[in-house]
């Protein structure tokens, strides 16, 4: 019984550790700092008028274009990140996310 319980715990602290791991790929409060100025000047332009599937498409394609930025930056600085103290932590530099599984998606 507590074997099982022991890989549960692992489970869930590596669950834990890729979330934090994308995170920190994707930049998540930078990314949401471009996003909510992309909002709020569509909301300016729009003149009270919002078209919700046109503001969707806005946020969701630029978190994925932020987020793919971010992360191609990492993989493309990974040694020079493992060099600086501030980036040595990095998901990509670490090799806690290898690098062509975040160009090229999963094994």
């Amino acid at each position: 019984m507590e074997r099982n319980q022991a890989k549960q715990v692992t489970v869930f602290d590596n669950l834990t550790q890729s979330v934090t791991d994308f995170g920190l790929l994707v930049k998540f409060k930078l990314t949401l700092l471009v996003l909510f100025s992309a909002v709020m000047s569509y909301a300016i332009v729009c003149g009270g008028k919002v078209n919700w599937t046109t503001l969707t498409l806005l946020a969701f394609g630029g978190f994925m274009v932020t987020g793919a930025a971010n992360a191609l930056n990492q993989v493309l600085e990974r040694e020079y990140d493992r060099l600086m103290p501030r980036t040595a932590n990095r998901p990509v530099a670490t090799g806690r996310l290898g690098y062509r599984r975040q160009c090229f998606g999963p094994d």
